[in-house]
């Protein structure tokens, strides 16, 4: 009985040391209150090539156009519609179409 439990433990266990191509995100990660996150779509995209997998890889996307635009603004959630609803929420997050979300970073 031991050994159905063991076992199995033991083989997670070396698959999660094995398992270490992955990034770590802290809270240093995270944006702060202040900060503005701006970001472009292509809504038309041509002849984008991703490539191959693997390390050592340049990709250019030169070629994509900014057809579309959006601007994420860090604020206090205090500033933030419904606030109320997330009082755990640390920052929060409003964008220019007029909606809101909110985070706790930890």
């Amino acid at each position: 009985m031991k050994l159905k439990f063991v076992l199995p433990l033991i083989l997670c266990s070396l698959l999660l040391n094995m398992a270490q191509a992955q990034i770590t995100l802290t809270a240093a990660n995270a944006p702060a209150i202040g900060d503005v996150i701006n970001f472009a779509l292509d809504t038309l995209p041509q002849n984008v090539s991703i490539g191959e997998a693997g390390a050592n890889q340049t990709w250019d996307f030169s070629a994509l156009e900014a057809h579309t635009t959006t601007a994420i603004n860090i604020i206090h959630p205090a500033q933030a519609p419904n606030n109320e609803d997330f009082p755990t929420a640390t920052l929060a997050q409003s964008l220019d179409d007029g909606s809101y979300g909110f985070a706790e970073v930890t």
